[in-house]
């Protein structure tokens, strides 16, 4: 058995893979639908009430620091992921 057929299906399936060009019908409704995609007004009046919080590691060592804008912290988040021990919260002014 020769490489040769295998070449040539390889080269017989790029050809059958070639996109359609798209229609301007489906430009107009791609343009409609990234439309209704945008965030509306609620969505921006939520991220106001978000909290800035300053996170430092408690280990004089390690010295991690991260800043989340976050509603609630979790538990997750309040411990180092260096060092695994439990983060100093600041809260800070948006």
């Amino acid at each position: 058995m020769s490489l040769d057929k295998w070449i040539k299906d390889d080269k017989d399936n790029k050809k059958d893979k070639k996109k359609p060009t798209p229609k301007k019908e489906n430009v107009e409704e791609t343009i409609e639908e990234i439309e209704f995609q945008r965030p509306k007004v609620d969505d921006i009046k939520d991220s106001h009430s978000l909290t800035k919080y300053l996170l430092t590691c408690s280990d004089s060592k390690c010295k991690y620091k991260k800043t989340l804008k976050k509603k609630n912290l979790k538990d997750k988040d309040k411990i180092c992921p260096r060092c695994s021990k439990e983060m100093k919260i600041k809260i800070l002014d948006n």
